[in-house]
């Protein structure tokens, strides 16, 4: 199973897939302060919610709010025990064209990619 997890400015939407069906979704309120175990026990919880046994291969998450994305990105490796990948531009390969390519939101980014 694979998680996405798409942090906005007021809200963290996640959705877990099963090859490429989506089995669970939800979402959260953006709370830039919140701690790594924090973030774990709000996601274990939300897995507790899927009809099947969870079992998360591989998690990717866009964060347009970088206060955010190291303690969930640690949550996400501490309570389900898989790497994170972090989609941002540099890293997937796509040349992003305008005069600031560091202001392009990751959800953008993330649509590219889809």
């Amino acid at each position: 199973m694979n998680l996405t997890i798409d942090v906005g400015n007021t809200l963290v939407k996640v959705g877990l897939f099963k090859k490429r069906k989506l089995i669970l979704n939800g979402e959260f309120a953006t709370h830039p302060r919140k701690e790594i175990d924090e973030w774990g026990i709000l996601l274990s919880q939300w897995t507790n919610n899927c009809q099947e046994k969870v079992t998360i291969e591989k998690a990717v998450v866009s964060s347009v709010v970088s206060s955010i994305f190291a303690p969930l990105k640690r949550a996400v490796e501490k309570y389900f025990r898989v790497p994170s990948f972090e989609v941002r531009g540099e890293k997937i390969g796509v040349p992003i064209l305008c005069d600031n390519p560091g202001e392009v939101g990751a959800d953008r980014i993330a649509n590219v990619v889809a």
